[in-house]
């Protein structure tokens, strides 16, 4: 079953130079070689879409949420002060796997610079602050999770819950592996 295809001029002058080249014998050739790597392109963002997806489940499933504290990322230096909360602060809850995440971005960073690390841990710690305040100013996840949302920071994504108290950090994961943040979720 013949198909014929309208390409623009730029791509029919791409496809001359391939078969021109001596890589590819036909127009045809250069045309199966694009949807076989398609193809692949749309399986392995399949494959990190499944995995971001158990990147969550697995957050959620970490344990019961308890409350957020910067320090227990930190290497805690003499003399260092923590930023002191509002009292009236909405509750920043975080899963288990989150000191996890977030203690191996430290450690990564502070592998070159401790007190780099140490910020990004404060600016983590502002930005969990601004969601409790204000949680819908996240992007809506619900095709990873219901009621998830995300907010990115730097190269990283935030995933959270809004709660009743305030909002529920679920992971914080590296924004390379958010394929649908992206490119949007896989069809």
């Amino acid at each position: 079953m013949p198909i014929n295809v309208n390409l623009t001029p730029q791509l029919e002058e791409m496809v001359r130079q391939k078969v021109r080249s001596g890589m590819y014998t036909s127009a045809s050739e250069v045309v199966r070689e694009a949807l076989r790597l398609m193809q692949e392109k749309e399986r392995y963002q399949t494959v990190k879409f499944d995995r971001l997806r158990q990147d969550i489940r697995d957050g959620i499933q970490s344990g019961e949420p308890c409350p957020w504290n910067p320090e227990e990322v930190k290497r805690t230096r003499p003399g260092k002060k923590s930023r002191q909360t509002r009292l009236t602060m909405p509750a920043i809850l975080r899963r288990p796997i989150v000191i996890d995440d977030l203690a191996e971005i430290w450690n990564y960073i502070a592998a070159e610079n401790e007190i780099r690390a140490d910020s990004l841990i404060d600016t983590f710690d502002w930005k969990f602050q601004e969601l409790a305040e204000c949680p819908i100013i996240g992007n809506n996840r619900d095709e990873l999770y219901k009621g998830l949302m995300s907010l990115p920071v730097g190269r990283y994504i935030v995933f959270y819950l809004n709660v009743p108290a305030g909002i529920e950090i679920v992971r914080v994961l590296h924004a390379a592996r958010d394929l649908s943040f992206q490119f949007g979720p896989p069809a």
